[in-house]
């Protein structure tokens, strides 16, 4: 089961993301990265090449890592599944304060948790 964040700073950047993936094993697996033409962007970590799906680019940066997020998150932070693991995909992770707001560039992004999705 996947959850719905709403991704919000002090500066007024608010957006709803879906992170994670459903039930079906053919649902994209979603996570937050940060493109420089379009800001915060979700994308399927299960598409061969991780590109904006607005603008197309590949130059992406993914929350949880250093510039974006002020540590590596660890698996306490988001969990990935085994399942995930083991089909080979990359696991990632973030964290839910702390952050580089797309906005004004600040470390004030926070990832709420508001819902569940499948």
């Amino acid at each position: 089961m996947g959850t719905i964040y709403q991704a919000h700073c002090g500066c007024g950047f608010e957006k709803e993301l879906l992170i994670g993936h459903g039930f079906m094993s053919d649902s994209p697996d979603l996570f937050p990265f940060l493109c420089p033409t379009d800001g915060l962007v979700v994308i399927n970590l299960k598409n061969k090449r991780l590109r904006c799906p607005r603008c197309r680019r590949s130059k992406l940066l993914a929350y949880g890592e250093p510039p974006l997020s002020p540590i590596v998150a660890r698996d306490d932070d988001f969990r990935r599944t085994l399942e995930d693991a083991q089909a080979g995909y990359k696991r990632r992770f973030f964290v839910e304060n702390g952050n580089r707001c797309p906005s004004c560039g600040n470390m004030s992004l926070t990832f709420e948790r508001i819902g569940c999705f499948d």
